[in-house]
């Protein structure tokens, strides 16, 4: 403790103003002290033991009065009896219990408002009862007799030593009956303080749990901003294995693709030569048959047909594949639609509304016609019944857009957000893995685009593709 402040408890303790408790305690533990100064005790078999327990009141106050000058007025109690005998040492009684217990209520006061476990404070109190005995009482007592001019022809040594021998069960006594009350006092008092301090004890302990909760949920927050990581972190994994299994997918039909189409260019070219030939043997024989005629100019539309299905396919497979160039909108969507049209039945109408100002963009156009099969291919397949495809383009002061509506079966509100997810389709078992809006989805995204879907179950499908007008 600082000095300064130990000076501020020593003017609380010897303030003027005695406290009202006080008062209690002194008419308390004086009467008692006095009364018990009238009885002498002894302990059987043992000689020069007779003797007064009025220390055993005054250490008793000890524990409860808190100003040391409400001691003046215990110690005058507490001899107040003797005035009933004249022939008795009132005042030297008097004067050596003020010296004595003013000093050892001083002593108290400290030990109590430093907090000690039971057996410190037990320990600390022996050693106070010690003190009072050996060190206040004892030689009190010599000083205050001699001062009455008795006993002066004793020595302090001497007289000393015949005090002690004299008082020193009463010493004990008061030891241990003072020790023993001091380890109640004190669990009374720890007892007290928890009471008193219970609202004080459950908020702190509220709130030192709040504080531990609020770092469980900083904690659970970190651990779930780390777990959403995870999951993206596994969803762009699962972006690129889709990717790349799309596009091994993809260059194997596409060498498949142009495989096919050189073998029907060879037959096609041998059809493209004999109608050639017997075209002009027919004219130079002059032979006009009009059934030959239309049946020749069948040859030619089927075979002109055919040609533009195999250049449809040279373009799917073009080598150029993800070069970027000049194309138009109208163009990848009329390649799409002749891509697909194997797939288109007559219970499907197909509406066509290309808007004006039309302009090029830069793209790949191999990967943009694929984006719009993708989408067709799911359009045709939700129509299972009659139906409608409608496709139009829109042209805006930044950006084109490609609309594909169409009136099949629609797409459940819990299904939309993950349909464009690698492997995920709502198509029955062998009619589709799931990689199509995929696919198209990330085309999109490198073409720096957008892909909006709106669909409702048993009002169809829009698909908007967004794409940035970019020049070189």
């Amino acid at each position: 403790m600082s000095s300064s402040a130990m000076y501020t408890n020593s003017q609380k303790l010897f303030s003027l103003q005695i406290p009202k408790s006080d008062w209690g305690y002194m008419l308390l533990f004086g009467i008692a002290s006095s009364l018990l100064g009238f009885i002498q005790f002894q302990i059987p078999g043992v000689q020069d033991t007779s003797t007064d327990l009025r220390e055993i009141p005054l250490l008793l106050a000890l524990f409860y009065i808190r100003n040391p000058l409400s001691t003046i007025g215990l110690t005058f109690i507490s001899t107040s009896g003797m005035f009933f005998f004249p022939e008795s040492p009132y005042i030297q009684t008097f004067l050596m219990h003020v010296v004595s217990v003013f000093p050892a209520s001083y002593m108290a006061n400290i030990i109590k408002n430093k907090t000690y476990t039971a057996l410190q404070f037990s320990l600390l109190w022996a050693l106070l009862v010690t003190i009072y005995f050996l060190v206040f009482l004892i030689p009190a007592s010599i000083f205050s007799y001699q001062l009455m001019g008795q006993n002066l022809d004793k020595t302090f040594t001497v007289y000393y030593s015949d005090l002690v021998n004299m008082i020193k069960y009463e010493w004990i006594t008061c030891l241990v009956l003072t020790v023993l009350f001091s380890v109640q006092y004190h669990i009374r008092e720890k007892l007290k303080y928890h009471l008193e301090n219970l609202d004080l004890l459950v908020k702190k302990r509220t709130n030192d749990l709040s504080n531990a909760n609020h770092e469980l949920e900083a904690a659970n927050m970190e651990l779930q901003a780390q777990k959403e990581e995870l999951m993206a972190i596994n969803a762009h994994l699962q972006d690129t294995q889709s990717a790349l299994l799309q596009s091994e997918k993809m260059a194997a039909m596409g060498t498949l693709t142009a495989g096919i189409a050189h073998e029907i260019n060879n037959p096609l070219n041998y059809i493209l030569g004999g109608i050639t030939g017997l075209d002009e043997i027919l004219k130079r024989l002059k032979i006009e048959d009009e059934t030959a005629l239309f049946l020749m100019q069948a040859i030619k539309t089927g075979t002109s047909r055919a040609s533009k299905i195999v250049e449809s396919l040279n373009k799917f497979t073009n080598s150029t594949a993800h070069i970027k160039e000049e194309v138009w909108l109208e163009n990848l969507i009329e390649t799409a639609l002749i891509g697909i049209r194997s797939q288109m039945t007559g219970n499907i109408e197909l509406k066509k509304q290309y808007g004006g100002n039309a302009v090029s963009i830069i793209a790949d156009e191999s990967n943009l016609v694929q984006v719009i099969i993708n989408i067709l291919s799911n359009a045709i397949q939700s129509i299972s019944d009659k139906g409608c495809i409608t496709i139009k383009t829109i042209y805006e002061i930044d950006s084109v857009c490609i609309s594909i509506a169409d009136t099949g079966i629609g797409i459940s509100t819990e299904n939309l957000p993950r349909i464009t997810e690698p492997f995920f389709t709502t198509k029955d078992p062998g009619q589709g893995i799931g990689l199509g809006l995929a696919v198209a989805y990330n085309i999109i995204k490198e073409h720096q685009g957008a892909l909006l879907i709106q669909s409702e179950l048993g009002k169809g499908t829009l698909v908007k593709i967004y794409l940035p007008i970019v020049k070189i």
